[in-house]
C-alpha cells in the first residue's frame, strides 16, 4: 500500500491530536491532584498552624491585661482589662482545644502540655487580680513578674 501525502497528513494530525489529548488529560489529573494535596496541607498544618499562632496571641493578651491591671488606678480600668483577659482566656482555650483536636497523635501531648500550663497561667492571674482588686500592688507586681513568668 502506497502512502499518498493525504494520507501521511492525515496519519501525523491525528497522531498529534491524540498526544495532545494526552497530555491535556494528564494535566487535568496532575491539576486534580494537586488541587487536593493543597487542600490536605490547607486543612491540616497550615490549620495547626494557625491555631498555635492564635493561641500565641491570646497569650500575650491574657500577659498585657494582667499587667495593665497592675498599673491601673481606678475600677473602671480593673474591670476593663479584667474583660480583656477573660476573652482572651475563652480565646486561648478555644484554640487549644481545637488544636488538640487536630493534632496528630504525636502531636497530642504537645497540646495537652500547653492547656495545662494555661490553666497554670490562669491560677496565677487569679493571684494577680485578686491582689490588684484588694489594692496590694506590690503583690500583684511580685506574682505578675514572678510566678506570672514561668
Amino acid at each position: 500500500m502506497r502512502f499518498t501525502i493525504k494520507l501521511k497528513l492525515a496519519l501525523a494530525f491525528g497522531v498529534m491530536i491524540i498526544l495532545l489529548a494526552g497530555t491535556a488529560g494528564f494535566g487535568v489529573f496532575s491539576l486534580g491532584k494537586l488541587n487536593e494535596t493543597i487542600s490536605d496541607v490547607i486543612k491540616g498544618p497550615a490549620k495547626r498552624l494557625e491555631l498555635a499562632q492564635a493561641a500565641n496571641i491570646s497569650l500575650l493578651e491574657i500577659v498585657r491585661a494582667e499587667k495593665n491591671l497592675v498599673l491601673s488606678t481606678t475600677p473602671d480600668e480593673r474591670r476593663e482589662y479584667t474583660t480583656n483577659g477573660d476573652n482572651a482566656r475563652k480565646l486561648l482555650a478555644d484554640d487549644l482545644s481545637q488544636g488538640e483536636d487536630l493534632a496528630s497523635e504525636k502531636n497530642k501531648p504537645d497540646w495537652a502540655k500547653l492547656k495545662d500550663e494555661a490553666t497554670s497561667l490562669e491560677q496565677v492571674d487569679d493571684q494577680v487580680r485578686a491582689a490588684a482588686e484588694a489594692g496590694d500592688k506590690a503583690q500583684a507586681t511580685t506574682l505578675s513578674i514572678g510566678q506570672g513568668r514561668q
